[in-house]
This record gives C-alpha cells, structure tokens and sequence, in this order.
C-alpha cells in the first residue's frame, strides 16, 4: 500500500466511477483496521485525523504509526 498524491487518487476514481473512503483516525487500532481492509479491498483509502487526535497521541507518533503499519503491509 504505497503512499499516493490524493489528486491522483481521487481523478483515477472519478474517471473509472468508483468511491474512496476516508476515514478519520483516532488511535492506532483504528488505523491497522483500516489499512488491512485496504489491502484485502485492493482499495485505496484516505486516512485522516484531527489536531486533537494527533495532539494526543504526540506530534509525529500518527504519521510514524501509519509509516510503521504500511511498512508491515509491503512485507
């Protein structure tokens, strides 16, 4: 699951008719969740959070989570 510009995200599913989820983040087990039904779905997904969410979980520790958890996909 490679990280991929929105915009070509979104026109790639617009021209082949097709919706992308996003979904908004609140802790990592959300995030593992939605990336494994990524992967099984063959889908794209947006994942979002708020300032709250990441203000929470400490600047950086979202971003290095997701990092962590595409990682184990590739493997």
């Amino acid at each position: 699951m490679p990280y991929v510009n929105t915009k070509l995200i979104l026109d790639r599913a617009n021209k082949e008719s097709y919706a992308v989820p996003a979904l908004n983040i609140n802790n990592l087990e959300f995030l593992q969740a939605i990336i494994d039904a990524g992967v099984e779905e063959r889908s794209p997904v947006i994942i979002e959070t708020s300032e709250g969410a990441i203000k929470y979980a400490g600047n950086g520790n979202v971003m290095l989570g997701a990092r962590l958890f595409v990682s184990m996909v590739r493997s």
